[in-house]
């Protein structure tokens, strides 16, 4: 089963910066997410 985009943003919300105690989404640090069709563990 793959991730859902909001799946992967909502974990990146627990990513916080150190400095300024805010997380990279609110900071608008992440421009987008892309989720690749190919399957796990494939090179």
């Amino acid at each position: 089963m793959k991730p859902e985009k909001d799946q992967i943003a909502e974990l990146l919300k627990r990513v916080i910066d150190p400095e300024l105690a805010v997380n990279i989404i609110d900071l608008g640090l992440v421009y987008g997410i892309r989720v690749d069709e190919q399957a796990e563990g494939s090179p």
